[in-house]
């Protein structure tokens, strides 16, 4: 019998380049192309040793813009490689709590809690990596609406 694995096919599904190999020369040359979803830009990084374990990605928000609030339930960390901005995070019928952050900010949105980021510079991108328990989360209840 085979193995369902729906990481893998969400990660075919968001139709965005994927970096394989042992590791990411520069992350910040990491092309990207847009990513719907988010409604930035964006690129999987899939690394050998941690294919259907961690998920890593590339996300690029443009200049003034912001990105389409997401909410998952996979602890997520992200680490600004480039840029100033800020994000909102939220629970249903809750209010909004915002913090700003810039190039070397390190934070985790709440598990499974509404969140949003926004480019607060008008002339340049913010570029962020993004690291998460996505493959475990998605593997281990194959439903990605619930995920």
């Amino acid at each position: 019998m085979e193995r369902i694995n729906t990481y893998r096919q969400w990660l075919e599904s968001e139709g965005l380049p994927v970096i394989g190999g042992y590791s990411v020369p520069d992350v910040m040359e990491a092309p990207v192309k847009p990513w719907p979803r988010k409604g930035g830009l964006g690129a999987h990084i899939n690394l050998i040793g941690s294919e259907d374990t961690m998920h890593a990605y590339v996300c690029e928000i443009p200049p003034g813009k912001s990105l389409l609030p997401q909410r998952h339930l996979y602890e997520e960390l992200i680490y600004i490689l480039d840029g100033a901005g800020a994000s909102s995070v939220w629970v249903e019928g809750g209010k909004k709590q915002s913090f700003e952050w810039h190039a070397g900010s390190l934070f985790a949105p709440p598990l499974n809690a509404w969140h949003q980021h926004f480019n607060g510079q008008s002339a340049r991108p913010v570029r962020y990596l993004g690291i998460t328990a996505a493959p475990t989360a998605m593997n281990l209840y194959h439903d990605l609406e619930f995920v």
